[in-house]
């Protein structure tokens, strides 16, 4: 799973996902690569130390069901939001369609209710009494 080990770098993406990817998400479809290249840019440029741990992987009949965890600081513009400099740990889970080592279909959430909560909330000192 290169894709999560480079945590979505630039030019892995080309490698391992077909132009015609289908990328289904509750947030709204990305109906091609250039669309998730820019998707990736977007969470790199708000966490420039954002990594993925694969934490499992299971075979499904529609491919692979990758849990994962991702991790970093918030340190640039996630859409309007300012940075807040918080480190945050999300998780989510996708199923890839893989044909011959290329992504063919993606399909998944991320838990962007803890994500929020996690860049929004009090700081541990903040609720501390």
């Amino acid at each position: 799973m290169a894709l999560y080990e480079a945590a979505f770098a630039p030019g892995v993406i080309e490698q391992l996902v077909s132009p015609e990817v289908r990328y289904i998400l509750p947030s709204g479809d990305i109906t091609d690569r250039q669309g998730l290249i820019e998707g990736a840019r977007r969470l790199r440029a708000a966490f420039s130390d954002l990594t993925f741990r694969i934490d499992e992987i299971t075979a499904v009949p529609e491919g692979y069901r990758v849990r994962w965890t991702m991790t970093g600081t918030h340190d640039g513009h996630l859409g309007a939001m300012p940075p807040t400099f918080r480190r945050i740990r999300v998780g989510g889970e996708h199923v890839e369609s893989v044909v011959d080592g290329i992504v063919v279909a993606r399909s998944g959430h991320t838990d962007h209710g803890s994500l929020m909560q996690q860049l929004s909330g009090p700081t541990e000192t903040e609720s501390e009494p």
